[in-house]
């Protein structure tokens, strides 16, 4: 339970979701701590090369993350996407 611990002295964690940004189109490989491997379809984004966070909160704690989220994506430093129906 040390993460509950953790979560006494904070309300959230922003962490990367990927180790590397967006690669450029057309990649097949990208290093990471020296190691050479196979880019990640996901990873290829076109024009501008973003990195996704993940929003981390103690158990039951959703509404910390859904207002975080909120917050970076009214400030513009996150893009929500719109899923097209």
């Amino acid at each position: 339970m040390r993460m509950a611990e953790l979560f006494k002295d904070v309300d959230a964690i922003i962490a990367s979701a990927t180790p590397v940004s967006a690669t450029p189109i057309g990649a097949e490989t990208v290093t990471i701590a020296g190691e050479t491997m196979p880019v990640r379809r996901t990873w290829k984004r076109p024009g501008r090369m973003p990195i996704g966070v993940q929003i981390i909160a103690a158990p039951w704690r959703e509404d910390i993350c859904l207002r975080i989220a909120a917050a970076l994506d009214a400030a513009g430093i996150v893009k929500t996407p719109i899923a097209a129906l």
